[in-house]
């Protein structure tokens, strides 16, 4: 019996090394790109997107989004996604057709990264593209990324916007 544990332990232990000789050959930052269509007036997806709490209880991933004060008064926000806390800065807005955010992070803070939107007028709506530029410091982490995909959270919340005004969508990657 002895036996067989150290041999399941010895198994697992050779899967996390793999994961994490694999991770480490990987890039710390990436770009992914999804986009979709939505028959809404630009303005209106605009003020949906302008607001970092508007998809609260639309996108499953989103439990909490409010407001907080910045010492530097930039526009902050403190969000949970996915069970992990962090803050989020607006860091520009030119309505109704872009917004970037970014995620306030230290060097050594497990991820980061910028979430670029790009609201564009199309025949019968608008066309939403969000760009996250990104950083994963864990080599495992950067693995399950790529075995799991990195567009997750951001289709999440093209899907949630789709659904927040009753639309079902497909977001499609760039």
């Amino acid at each position: 019996m002895l036996r067989f544990l150290l041999l399941i332990v010895a198994f697992i232990l050779v899967i996390v090394g793999v994961t994490f000789a694999y991770g480490s050959s990987l890039p710390r930052e990436h770009v992914v790109t999804s986009r979709i269509e939505l028959a809404q007036p630009i303005d209106q997806i605009w003020t949906v997107v302008r607001n970092p709490a508007a998809l609260r209880g639309t996108w499953s991933g989103l439990t909490s989004a409010e407001r907080v004060t910045d010492a530097a008064g930039r526009e902050t926000w403190a969000q949970t996604v996915d069970g992990v806390d962090m803050r989020l800065q607006i860091t520009e807005a030119q309505p109704p057709h872009r917004m970037v955010t970014t995620v306030v992070a230290a060097a050594d803070d497990p991820f980061g990264g910028t979430w670029t939107y790009v609201l564009a007028p199309v025949q019968g709506g608008t066309q939403v593209t969000i760009t996250e530029a990104g950083w994963i410091t864990s080599p495992l982490y950067r693995a399950m990324g790529r075995m799991f995909g990195l567009h997750g959270n951001i289709e999440g919340y093209l899907k949630a916007l789709g659904t927040h005004f009753t639309e079902p969508v497909r977001p499609e990657r760039l």
